[in-house]
């Protein structure tokens, strides 16, 4: 049985894995059944689930920093593995940081 301590090792193990892109390593941590909330739709179950959503954005320099971690209730990581992950971004924000413009419909440049 995994501790506290264990999941926290393995979520912090996730993330380095998600900054690296090691796609195949994060699929051998990856639960049969583990789904992403919040994600693209019909992301599929499992490790086949995090090589489409890696092919959907392909290799992105990114690095994730944790600056506190929560880990007691439902973590969702059992036996080693990672069963769900919740997404929550501000993708408006980003796009708009890097000079996109909303205009309303019908208007022209």
């Amino acid at each position: 049985m995994s501790t506290l301590e264990d999941n926290k090792r393995i979520a912090l193990r996730w993330f380095d894995l998600v900054t690296q892109g090691r796609v195949e390593e994060l699929c051998a941590m990856t639960a049969p059944t583990w789904t992403m909330h919040g994600g693209p739709p019909s992301l599929p179950a499992g490790p086949d689930g995090i090589r489409a959503l890696f092919a959907s954005f392909g290799r992105v320099e990114q690095t994730w920093s944790i600056q506190d971690m929560i880990a007691e209730g439902d973590f969702r990581i059992v036996g080693g593995q990672v069963h769900e992950i919740w997404r929550n971004a501000d993708d408006l924000g980003r796009a708009l940081q890097l000079g996109a413009r909303i205009e309303p419909a019908g208007a022209t440049s």
